[in-house]
């Protein structure tokens, strides 16, 4: 809780140093809606290695994304206990934090905009879960954690916005059948431990369920379980052959 407590006073005050015309991150930011995935140890009880001793990792415990490029970012400066970079652009946030007694951080825009109405696509959410998961794989396996852990999703600034569901072939956003968030907020938590992480077929059963989790809490009924195999297989993004 103290490092996640830090993880966000990091990303508050760098928003601050960020902005340049004083305006407060919920101004700054009210056409998005920020999902930040955290994985961490369940007894964090002391630090897995030190501070200086994450950089050299970064490159081995990096996940490429073809279009966002990797994370985490070769590119992380010094903070207490631990490394973060942070991006921003016009209207849009890129965050990631890792820390010395494992907890790793992802924070991210989910949201664009369509006719002046703010849309959430679940794709981004689930994508993030995925690379923050297997960033932590490799990051406790490289340093020798095994035990249980914690994994939190939050969508925050989701109030009246068009959910757009994980497989959604139709780029008509004025279909009828798309849902409207009911919530300014949805928060996900899962318990994990590093044997589900690290063996593949373990891992892709707790992922798949995560991701049928969000998408009944965003209003949609989840498909069977070999639906999401066949599609999680066409992805680019994904380890080849992991879901079988």
């Amino acid at each position: 809780q103290a490092a996640l407590s830090r993880a966000e006073a990091e990303k508050k005050k760098l928003l601050i140093r960020e902005n340049k015309e004083g305006e407060t991150d919920k101004e700054l930011f009210k056409n998005s809606a920020l999902c930040t995935v955290i994985v961490q140890p369940f007894y964090p009880a002391k630090a897995l290695l030190n501070p200086l001793d994450i950089k050299p990792l970064l490159k081995k415990i990096s996940v490429v994304n073809l279009r966002e490029g990797p994370f985490p970012p070769s590119h992380m400066e010094p903070i207490p206990d631990g490394l973060l970079h942070l991006s921003t652009g016009f209207a849009s946030l890129k965050c990631a934090q890792i820390y010395s007694n494992g907890l790793i951080y992802k924070l991210q825009d989910v949201s664009r905009i369509h006719e002046s109405r703010k849309v959430i696509v679940n794709l981004f959410i689930v994508k993030n879960l995925y690379v923050v998961l297997k960033t932590a794989s490799a990051f406790y396996r490289l340093n020798n954690y095994q035990g249980g852990l914690v994994v939190n999703i939050l969508l925050s600034s989701a109030e009246n916005s068009l959910l757009i569901p994980l497989v959604y072939d139709n780029r008509n956003f004025d279909d009828e059948d798309l849902q409207i968030s009911l919530l300014s907020s949805y928060v996900w938590d899962f318990e994990l431990d590093t044997t589900r992480l690290i063996n593949g077929r373990y891992f892709s059963d707790f992922y798949l369920e995560a991701i049928k989790k969000i998408e009944w809490d965003l209003g949609y009924e989840p498909y069977e379980k070999d639906f999401y195999i066949n599609y999680m297989q066409k992805q680019d993004w994904v380890v080849s052959g992991e879901f079988h």
